[in-house]
């Protein structure tokens, strides 16, 4: 009743008059004092934040509609608890921390894998530790099992440390110029890379079809970048909610239409169609637009992509629905990867994510969504960077709620969105928009295989498949150490690193990939590390997850960082093989530190 009284006093439209002025003082303003102009800007916020609040709300498109992709899950012979202690059924349904409060899993003194948070003991397991953290009786009798399973992976342990040679790559012709070289050097470096990408990509399993592989992935693009401010946009809420009353006041003046359905393309695609090998046109298709389409064009059919939804709203604003993480059993929407195409030049495009749900984001502090170009790759420019402007992230005007229906708690459930503006440099491009730089599972198979080619002299390097997912996609462990004889390497301690538990964190690839580079590389510091440790790298703990373009979950719907107390060898085979190698390891040589990234 209060949003209604104000609604019919004209408040909406002071608080426009009074936004419009204050932006207009600010920018006469500029040489005022700090303080003042922060002042401007908060109460110019709060003004903002208001006219929201009182606008209309709008029914969520998608309503509850079920998402098409679901992965049928296995039965365990004997039910088992999936978590203990903090567990998915008894965490907070405040979504603003999911992200704030992983549990950090640390080794106590004695070894004993233990966590750092305050534990629910009510529900301890047999096998579980006592309060001194050590093993119980049970756990004892299952050293011989875990002997069988993880011995094989410390071969240097109990064989020495060798070197396997490598085949000596066909020396370049001194008369080749450096310019010239350095051309070659990087053709020849993408094309043994698309190349193993070839190789690789037939083994990866997904659960929904791709139509195609990302251009990003076959040119092997680096993000070697400058360290990036953070930008500033703050008038980019003042934009947004100025749009927002126009567009409530002049009702529906543009005709929206649906540009982009994942779930009808899903429904109407054919299951008895061979699937074909994946391949990419985006270099034959740039700089030809489709003047019969007055829309841009969308996919995320392929590796890591996540888009369910596109609708255009307006001439050159899209809203823009993402999927959700297959089998979750709560919302998870943040993720996003995405291809878009058909576009005009030096024309502002609005893209709006409405489904996503944390009431704080990154968003909100100068973070810009990332870019891929296919035209500048193909002008020897490829790599992906920070675009965006009048980036904004802020409530918006969709619920679940039924209209009609009395409000209560529990009934509906507010959006946020994530609101940004491109401008493309290139007339019917092709380019690829991300949360964050992409990382997926088939260009760390590519990578790997290039990387361990070429190790340097003295170094021990092993690849093996630690297990296989839910879906069947191996987890490769890499072991790097110095070459050394059985005596010598059983002296070092272990360094044990992982990454990617949640597949939307994809700045912990990039991390690990960064660690494996420089242990294999000549630096000085890299060869005394190699000589004084083990190091253990599983750098994927969730490929299933990130294939299939999920946020937090594996296909089990679970966050894996939830499961370490109590893993399932059927349904959390990553979690749970890695805590066996772990305990095995604590076991039998010192560990020194192990890092989840």
């Amino acid at each position: 009743s209060g949003k209604d009284q104000l609604v019919k006093t004209g408040a909406l439209e002071l608080c426009e008059q009074a936004i419009k002025k204050l932006a207009e003082d600010k920018q006469h303003g500029a040489s005022l004092p700090s303080e003042i102009l922060a002042d401007v800007e908060r109460l110019q916020h709060s003004i903002c934040t208001l006219c929201m609040r009182c606008l209309p709300v709008r029914q969520f498109p998608l309503g509850k509609h079920p998402f098409p992709l679901t992965f049928p899950l296995p039965t365990t012979q004997s039910p088992t608890k999936l978590t203990s202690g903090k567990s998915e059924d008894v965490e907070s349904s405040d979504e603003d921390n999911e992200d704030e409060d992983d549990d950090i899993i640390v080794f106590g003194e004695d070894g004993e894998l233990v966590r750092s948070d305050e534990e629910d003991t009510e529900q301890q397991d047999e096998g579980a530790s006592n309060e001194n953290g050590a093993l119980s009786q049970l756990d004892r009798r299952k050293l011989n099992e875990l002997d069988a399973s993880y011995r094989k992976f410390f071969k240097e342990l109990l064989e020495g440390a060798m070197i396997v040679k490598q085949p000596i790559a066909k020396m370049q012709s001194p008369k080749v110029g450096v310019a010239n070289h350095k051309a070659r050097k990087s053709r020849s470096r993408t094309r043994k890379h698309s190349d193993s990408l070839a190789r690789k990509l037939p083994e990866t399993k997904t659960v929904g079809r791709f139509v195609k592989i990302a251009y990003p992935e076959l040119v092997d693009p680096g993000i070697e970048l400058p360290l990036q401010p953070m930008a500033r946009f703050p008038d980019a809420l003042q934009e947004t909610v100025v749009h927002e009353l126009a567009r409530a006041r002049q009702g529906l003046d543009f005709s929206s239409k649906v540009v982009f359905d994942l779930d009808k393309l899903i429904s109407e695609a054919d299951p008895h169609e061979m699937q074909t090998p994946l391949k990419n046109n985006d270099r034959a298709r740039i700089g030809k637009i489709d003047a019969s389409i007055n829309h841009l064009l969308f996919e995320s059919r392929f590796e890591c992509g996540n888009l369910r939804r596109a609708t255009q709203v307006g001439p050159a604003h899209y809203e823009l629905i993402l999927s959700p993480d297959v089998n979750q059993n709560r919302p998870h929407f943040q993720w996003f990867y995405f291809e878009v195409s058909n576009n005009e030049a030096n024309l502002p495009y609005t893209f709006e994510i409405i489904n996503c749900l944390k009431t704080h984001s990154m968003f909100s502090t100068g973070m810009q969504p990332v870019m891929f170009s296919t035209s500048e790759a193909a002008q020897a420019r490829p790599g992906w960077v920070r675009a965006g402007h009048s980036v904004c992230y802020y409530r918006n005007l969709y619920t679940e709620h039924q209209s009609g229906k009395k409000k209560s708690a529990g009934e509906t459930r507010s959006y946020f969105s994530v609101r940004f503006t491109i401008t493309f440099r290139h007339k019917a491009d092709v380019c690829y928009l991300a949360y964050h730089y992409p990382y997926t599972y088939t260009y760390l198979q590519a990578k790997l295989e290039c990387l361990l080619a070429n190790p340097g002299p003295n170094v021990h390097v092993r690849s093996e498949k630690l297990c296989d997912s839910l879906a069947g996609n191996a987890v490769p462990i890499l072991t790097i150490t110095a070459a050394g004889s059985r005596e010598e390497v059983s002296q070092r301690e272990i360094v044990f690193l992982s990454g990617r538990v949640h597949p939307g964190e994809s700045n912990a690839s990039w991390m690990m990939q960064g660690c494996i580079s420089f242990l294999l590389s000549n630096a000085q510091k890299a060869i005394d590390l190699r000589e004084r440790f083990i190091f253990k790298l599983v750098p994927m703990l969730n490929p299933d997850g990130v294939i299939n373009g999920s946020h937090r979950c594996s296909l089990v719907g679970q966050d894996l960082n939830r499961q370490w107390d109590n893993p399932s060898s059927v349904l959390h085979p990553t979690v749970y093989h890695t805590k066996g190698l772990l305990q095995w390891l604590v076991d039998v040589q010192k560990v020194f530190l192990a890092l989840f990234m």
